[in-house]
Parts: structure tokens; C-alpha cells; sequence
């Protein structure tokens, strides 16, 4: 019998010590006064699934890893979503190479010209192509080009104008297309060759994944320091907006062809690590112009640089430092997708230190809801929200807990009287 009532005071205490902890500890992650800033979500529809791209905004003032993220709707509820990033999956990767027949090559003036039949696999498919590759056998050349497509080798369209070369330099024999394009024949035309360079072979290249990752990305001019030294010039970028960095590109009207090596640190470390290295060119004269200024973060094209510090160490030698107009920078952004449930109108918020990752049952669903029509919403502009800390919800739990604590209590006695026990 006593065995049994010292169990049941066990277990009144554990009540006690789990009725304190749940009243101090509250849904904190459900107080809007958590998040600082907030941007209205504008959508067109009023139903089905809602799509937007994070801006600058947003990723300079929410947290690195994004989880402070919320989308609340009209009434203060929060709404589950997920974030995709389509540049880090493999999903749907198709890549379709198409062959050429050459159907006539020819001077017009002192320029060249050469036509192409693209050879079509499948009847029922179309010739897709966002990519031009050249087979040249030449070992030094530099050619202008435009190019032109058609659907019946009678009317031309013009497509994309470029440089192809294979210099000391470096080498590049292929164009990439502003956009998709589904003509069967091509016309390819150097501009003043008059030594008649032959294209032995045309391939056209489709990457799906290519199409997809423009959504993904985006340019922006950044801002920089220079310091000169020893021979070197370091370029430094401070990631104020902690953009996930694909790239960097050096704009400058000089000549040069210069190694670089690239590194990068976070705030509060104090040395730089190293992670990649390489050269960049560029010449431009009269007749002659070459070009590849673009830095890659990483050695795959899906990989960026999101740290605080972005360093860019060019070797000059001897030579005068190049002349930087400017420093581009290309990076990826997110998406988040959520589902309209009727509301008149959504929010997102952003821009707290204590809210968690959230865990919603939409993500399971991702692969499939990517599949679906998705409506395409935007973000207003930004908005530093009015926090205002409520004193009153603290006072109440005060006074809950008094409240819980002396019942608890009384109850304690209670069952200690009835046990027969006269002390603890």
C-alpha cells in the first residue's frame, strides 16, 4: 500500500514539473514579434500551388541556412511550404546531341558562308538546340560569326552572333544560344574570311538542364577592393547580401592573360582558404578578339561560394595591373513554393535569431509538386516590421504557474494524508 502511494506522489511531481515546463516554455516559434521584416507575397490566382524567387533582400537579412523563413497568412497562421533549389538536383537532366550534313560552303564577298542540314533522330521530336558546337580542324583561328536558322533552307532568322577560336591562348568552338530554337537547317557565316575556314562537322546541343538553371540564376554588379603588391593584384568582395556565388566576372577594356587563385573566408576568421586557381584573358584588337574573364567557384557548375569574403589574388608579373571597370558576379537563388488555401492574402517573414528550422509535411511531396503547374507570384518591396514586446502574456504565465503550483501542492498533501504519511 505505500509502495503505491509513494508512486502515485512520484508521479504527481513529474505532473507538477511538466505543467511549470510547458507554461514557461509556450510556442514561441508562434510569435510574430520573432520576425523583423516581412515582404506581402502578390499572386495572380487564387488557388492551386504559389511559386516565388528570395531577392537580395532576403537573403542579407535572414539567416544563412534559411530556416527562419515563414509565409503567414491573413489571419497570422503560418502556412507550410518548401524551398527548392534545382541547380543542386539531377532531376530531369536531358541532354540531346544532333548531328549535321554539310550542304554547301561558299564566299560571299570576303565572307564565308556554310550550310547545314541538322539530321533528325526521331520524327516525332523536335530539333531542339541552346548550343552550337564547331568542328574545326585548323590549329589557329579566330573567327566572327553570325548565325542563322530555318525551317525550309529559303527564309533565314538570325540567331546569335559570336567569337569561336583556337589560339596559344586557349581554345572555344562552341556558342550558347539566348533561348531554344527548333530550326533544321543553319547557316553559319565568317565574317571576312578570306582564308576559308572549313567547319568539318555542326552539332547542335540541347540541355534541358541548362534551360532550367536561367531561372535559377541571376547578375548583379558587386562592390570590390584592390590592393596592389609585390607583383599582384587582390580583389576583394564582401558578401553583404550572402548571395550563393556561381561566379565571378572581371570587366575591363585592357588586354591581358594573367593566373589567379581563389579564396574565400567567413567573418572572424582570420585566414583565407584557398579554392581554385587558374587564367583569365582577354585581348581584343581591330582583328583579333578573345575572351574568357569569367570565374568559376568550384570545379562543377553547380558549385558557389556563399561566404562572407571572396578573394581574387592575380598574378601581373611584370606587367602594368589590369584596368577593372567593374566585378560581375552571377548566384543562384531559391525558390519557395506553398499552397494558396484561400486566403485573401499572404505574408512572408524573415529576420529572427531564435526561430528553428520548421518541419512541414509538404516537403514529402516536393518531387510531385514540382511536376505540377505552379503560379508565379512576387515579393513586395521591403518592410522593417513594428515588433512590439506584449508584457501581458508574461504576467499571465506567472500567475498560471502560481496557480499550478498550489494545486499541485494541496493535491500532494491530500493524497499524503490519505497514505497515512506524516513527512516526506
Amino acid at each position: 500500500m505505500k509502495m503505491k502511494s509513494r508512486l502515485l506522489i512520484i508521479l504527481t511531481v513529474a505532473l507538477i514539473l511538466s505543467s511549470l515546463t510547458m507554461a514557461f516554455a509556450g510556442e514561441t516559434d508562434n510569435d510574430l514579434n520573432l520576425w523583423l521584416y516581412e515582404k506581402d507575397v502578390q499572386c495572380s490566382e487564387s488557388k492551386g500551388y504559389q511559386a516565388f524567387f528570395l531577392d537580395e533582400d532576403v537573403y542579407r537579412l535572414t539567416k544563412r541556412d534559411l530556416s527562419d523563413l515563414r509565409i503567414v497568412d491573413d489571419q497570422g497562421d503560418f502556412i507550410p511550404y518548401y524551398l527548392h533549389n534545382q541547380y543542386l538536383t539531377a532531376e530531369k537532366v536531358t541532354i540531346v546531341d544532333h548531328e549535321s550534313t554539310k550542304l554547301a560552303s561558299y564566299l560571299k564577298k570576303d565572307d564565308h558562308y556554310t550550310e547545314f542540314r541538322i539530321i533528325q533522330k526521331d520524327e516525332l521530336e523536335d530539333i531542339l538546340a541552346n548550343e552550337i558546337i564547331f568542328d574545326i580542324s585548323g590549329d589557329n583561328f579566330l573567327e566572327e560569326v553570325m548565325i542563322y536558322g530555318s525551317y525550309d533552307n529559303n527564309n533565314w532568322q538570325h540567331v546569335k552572333d559570336g567569337y569561336i577560336y583556337n589560339t596559344d591562348e586557349g581554345n572555344k568552338l562552341n556558342i550558347k544560344l539566348d533561348g531554344t530554337f527548333k530550326f533544321d537547317h543553319y547557316r553559319i557565316v565568317f565574317v571576312n574570311d578570306v582564308e576559308k575556314t572549313e567547319i568539318n562537322n555542326l552539332e547542335l546541343v540541347y540541355s534541358e538542364k541548362n534551360v532550367v538553371h536561367e531561372q535559377y540564376q541571376k547578375m548583379k554588379s558587386v562592390d570590390y577592393s584592390l590592393d596592389y603588391s609585390d607583383g599582384y593584384t587582390e580583389i576583394i568582395l564582401e558578401n553583404k547580401d550572402n548571395l550563393k556565388v556561381k561566379s565571378l566576372k572581371i570587366v575591363s577594356g585592357d588586354s591581358f592573360k594573367r593566373s589567379y587563385q581563389l579564396s574565400y573566408k567567413n567573418e572572424g576568421e582570420e585566414n583565407y582558404r584557398s579554392l581554385d586557381s587558374g587564367e583569365v584573358y582577354q585581348m581584343d584588337l581591330e582583328n583579333f578578339k578573345i575572351e574568357e574573364t569569367e570565374i568559376s567557384c568550384g570545379r562543377s557548375s553547380d558549385s558557389y561560394i556563399s561566404a562572407d569574403f571572396i578573394k581574387i589574388r592575380i598574378s601581373d608579373k611584370d606587367d602594368k595591373a589590369i584596368d577593372i571597370n567593374e566585378i560581375e558576379v552571377t548566384y543562384y537563388i531559391d525558390k519557395l513554393v506553398f499552397e494558396n488555401q484561400a486566403s485573401s492574402g499572404y505574408t512572408l517573414l524573415f529576420g529572427s535569431d531564435t526561430a528553428k528550422q520548421p518541419s512541414y509535411d509538404i516537403v514529402q511531396s516536393k518531387k510531385y509538386i514540382e511536376e505540377e503547374d505552379q503560379q508565379t507570384c512576387s515579393l513586395s518591396q521591403l518592410v522593417e516590421r513594428e515588433v512590439k514586446v506584449a508584457e501581458e502574456p508574461f504576467d499571465y504565465r506567472i500567475i498560471l504557474n502560481v496557480i499550478v503550483v498550489l494545486v499541485s501542492i494541496i493535491l500532494v498533501a491530500i493524497i499524503m494524508r490519505k497514505s497515512g504519511f506524516k513527512k516526506l
